[in-house]
């Protein structure tokens, strides 16, 4: 008969010495070199920036260049921490593919470092420069914060040019460094706002006293021997989208539990139901709330829409905890949107 002779080669003896090449087999690496560690996008020239802040709540976007494809690159590894230069005790792979992805799960206003390397089917390469973000949530709109130092002095007869007999009142106050929400906010100006008839009024047109530019942090309010002996001042700082500050300490609460029915035998009316609410938006103490004002249209009507040609309704504050009920007639159009915003005794709406 017919026969042959096998010897395998992981067992062959031969293969610990002088390798018999008829039957022994030895592999090296596809690439003995690592793979460079990948470069952050710059944020300029149409790039995006290397790490994004969605806004959305514990969600930070990074972006990356792509390794040169001659390094047959199989997947990139992030690595992140809270601590600058590590530890990076957090890590996410992504394919060699991809060159951005989310990071979820982190804490809003928590500032993380990240560092990426790249991997071939043989090594991991070393990880690049770091960079930083920090999430925020959003909500509606984000305008600038409050004006949290604003200063009144008594300003001396003249001291502006005009001299009438009666000692002036001079403002100073700060720039807000940051928006409502926590971000890097750009202030283009300031409204000063005045009433001699007591705290409570509103940041409005017929309390305008004058305006700023971003540059000017200071005001002299004129005042003449006729003028009233005691004024009560709000600064407003407005942004590059006109989105304006708190004209007191903080932006009202946002009301959390709006709930509409159809009301009225006929189903003709619509119930709206609310519990009033109290405190700042970011929470411990905030302004009186003075009423409620109701928006909507018959598409969808975003914060930052809202306006008075949407204004449907305003409704009085009843209490913080009270539960809230008013009706009206129900909208002729089959899909609205509706926003009810708290409003305080300055006339500043939430934010949400």
């Amino acid at each position: 008969g017919r026969g042959f002779e096998s010897r395998w080669s992981n067992y062959n003896d031969t293969c610990k010495g002088a390798r018999d090449p008829a039957d022994c087999k030895s592999g090296v690496p596809e690439n003995p070199d690592p793979p460079p560690a990948p470069a952050w996008t710059s944020g300029t020239a149409g790039e995006p920036p290397p790490v994004e802040d969605l806004e959305s709540g514990g969600r930070l976007r990074l972006n990356w260049k792509k390794v040169d494809p001659s390094w047959e690159v199989v997947r990139y590894v992030i690595h992140w921490g809270t601590a600058p230069g590590g530890p990076y005790p957090n890590t996410k792979e992504t394919r060699g593919t991809e060159t951005t992805t989310v990071i979820g799960g982190l804490t809003d206003g928590q500032e993380y470092f990240f560092v990426i390397n790249s991997e071939h089917c043989s090594l991991a390469g070393p990880t690049g420069e770091e960079r930083s973000g920090t999430p925020h949530l959003v909500r509606g709109i984000d305008p600038p914060g409050p004006i949290q130092d604003l200063r009144v002095f008594r300003s001396p007869d003249g001291d502006n040019g005009t001299t009438d007999g009666a000692e002036d009142t001079k403002l100073t106050w700060s720039a807000p460094t940051t928006s409502e929400w926590g971000l890097p906010v750009t202030v283009t100006g300031y409204d000063i706002h005045g009433s001699s008839s007591g705290p409570r009024f509103p940041a409005d047109a017929t309390t305008l006293l004058g305006s700023t530019d971003a540059a000017t942090t200071t005001f002299i309010h004129e005042l003449t021997p006729a003028s009233a002996p005691n004024w009560y001042y709000l600064v407003v700082a407005i942004d590059a989208d006109g989105l304006r500050s708190p004209a007191g300490s903080a932006f009202p609460a946002a009301v959390e539990d709006l709930r509409l029915a159809k009301a009225g035998a006929a189903g003709d009316r619509l119930e709206v139901r609310w519990t009033g609410v109290e405190g700042a938006n970011q929470g411990g103490p905030g302004p009186a709330i003075d009423a409620y004002n109701l928006y909507g249209r018959p598409s969808a009507l975003p914060r930052a829409e809202t306006g008075d040609a949407n204004r449907l309704d305003r409704y009085s504050h009843l209490g913080a905890g009270v539960e809230h009920v008013a009706e009206r007639a129900m909208p002729a159009d089959g899909y609205y949107t509706w926003q009810l915003l708290p409003v305080d005794t300055h006339g500043t709406e939430a934010v949400w």
